[in-house]
């Protein structure tokens, strides 16, 4: 196995460190994590049903009759 230079070394030392220190708290981020998932999908849900009824309003409409509108008018 090849020797590890002393500056890579350091870093996984200071590495090592950070994640001792942030170990303990890790599964808080499980809670929090579970606390936003059903928020996104609550805004998701409704976006989405939203976006693809004026969609399929717009694409769908009928389209305008000839002899009808302001051009006609004139």
């Amino acid at each position: 196995m090849p020797a590890v230079p002393a500056q890579v070394a350091f870093f996984l030392g200071v590495y090592a460190a950070v994640a001792a220190r942030l170990a303990p708290y890790l599964p808080f981020g499980t809670v929090v994590f579970a606390a936003f998932v059903p928020l996104a999908a609550g805004l998701y849900l409704p976006t989405t049903t939203a976006w693809t009824a004026a969609e399929r309003w717009y694409l769908y409409r009928e389209p305008a009759r000839a002899g009808t509108g302001a051009a006609a008018t004139a």
